[in-house]
């Protein structure tokens, strides 16, 4: 697998939101009519993403990579109901020894629930996503206030039947991520509003994390011909920083792109995928800091059909991944790994939930803070994160649920 990494500065104060992993098993049934078997469960473990997110405690998320064993269905007038056995890993932000407690909220019919919702003047969703069909299994609970939808009518409440903690506290080595004795850093943020006129607080991210790395004692390097290296254009519409300094004694060079990894800007779109290319293939590590375009920006095999290029993941080489963008545990942990797939090749970050954009200010500098110790374990990498999140007053329902895996 892949080795990602995500590095902060470790500020000592009582933490709020610890992540904890689990695999986990339960049994459940959805109805359908118009969808086939396979299809409505698909859409109904998708509709566990609101209803994780939108809780007054314990929020949680699966992981998109679940396997499903279908038991049996039946015919119930107009739909069939289809009763299957889940399994797959269950990220949690308390500390739980007993899962049996904790119940997972999911739609009956997942064709069905927004039309059912709607009739409770789209309380269902939570504000900023009301009255949106294709958003609203991210947004959604039947626990938001004014909602009125029924339970065991319109939604279930699934109870967890086995659970295993998956505990990893390796210790990492900040020596093995040098590529050729050099440490390659890559930063790439994406505009909070999908264009290239306004970046919004991505842009103070890119300054930020530049400003940074000149206290830290890099350099901007003028006329430098890394751009077109990696892009092969000698102007972009990205915008781009090369920094070089020293991290531990050793050379270190850093990359920063400031653009939109969306279909709204599609010159741009395809330099996010040149940087990321080039930054899988030959960096250290790679932070992302942007919209996860609910799993599209990482579908990276759908890009690399789309450009006709080939991304050569460097296998052997540990890395550091961050993706600090929204619910990037649940759709885009096991990707990475099916690439990086040898023991010890990836550290990768990830957010259980959604992330507010003005976060992404206090995260940038985790990789090069994590680097510049001599070792490292994976909930420093979490504790370090939140506790930045913390120094910077994020409220409870603000914290990200970090998850900091490795293979």
């Amino acid at each position: 697998m892949n080795t990602l990494i995500l590095v902060a500065l470790f500020i000592s104060c009582p933490l709020i939101a610890a992540s904890n992993l689990y695999n986990i098993t339960f049994s459940t049934y959805v109805d359908h009519k118009e969808f086939n078997s396979e299809k409505a469960i698909k859409h109904q473990i998708v509709h566990s993403m609101g209803t994780g997110m939108n809780r007054e405690s314990n929020r949680s998320s699966l992981n998109y990579s679940y396997k499903t064993k279908i038991l049996s269905s039946e015919e119930l007038g107009e739909v069939t109901r289809t009763h299957y056995q889940f399994s797959g890993e269950f990220l949690i932000e308390s500390e739980l020894e007993k899962l049996q407690n904790f119940k997972i909220i999911l739609p009956i019919n997942p064709e069905m629930i927004f039309k059912s919702a709607s009739r409770y003047k789209h309380y269902c969703s939570k504000s900023g996503y009301r009255g949106v069909e294709s958003t609203f299994y991210w947004a959604w609970s039947p626990k938001i206030k004014y909602c009125s939808l029924q339970i065991n009518k319109d939604y279930i409440e699934i109870r967890i039947e086995s659970s295993v903690r998956i505990v990893q506290d390796k210790i990492h080595l900040s020596d093995e991520f040098l590529v050729d004795g050099e440490y390659n850093l890559f930063y790439y943020f994406g505009s909070d509003y999908f264009s290239l006129r306004k970046f919004g607080m991505s842009e103070k991210a890119y300054l930020d994390i530049s400003r940074q790395l000149r206290r830290a004692g890099f350099s901007i390097v003028r006329n430098s011909n890394m751009l077109s290296e990696i892009t092969g254009k000698t102007r972009t519409f990205s915008k781009f920083l090369h920094l070089e300094g020293s991290i531990n004694g050793k050379k270190a060079k850093a990359f920063i792109m400031l653009g939109n990894p969306t279909y709204h800007t599609p010159d741009a779109k395809k330099e996010f995928f040149k940087f990321t290319k080039y930054a899988l293939e030959n960096g250290s590590s790679y932070s992302y800091f942007g919209h996860a375009g609910l799993g599209s920006v990482f579908n990276l095999d759908l890009a690399e059909q789309e450009y006709g290029e080939k991304i050569n993941y460097n296998i052997n080489q540990k890395q550091i991944i961050y993706l600090d963008g929204c619910n990037t545990f649940f759709y885009s942990t096991n990707f990475f790994f099916e690439k990086k797939y040898l023991n010890n090749s990836l550290i990768l970050i990830s957010n259980g939930i959604s992330i507010l954009t003005s976060f992404y200010k206090q995260t940038t500098s985790t990789v090069l803070d994590l680097l510049r110790q001599t070792t490292f374990t994976n909930k420093i990498i979490e504790n370090t994160v939140d506790s930045y999140m913390q120094a910077q007053r994020a409220s409870f329902d603000e914290m990200a649920l970090v998850n900091a895996y490795s293979n």
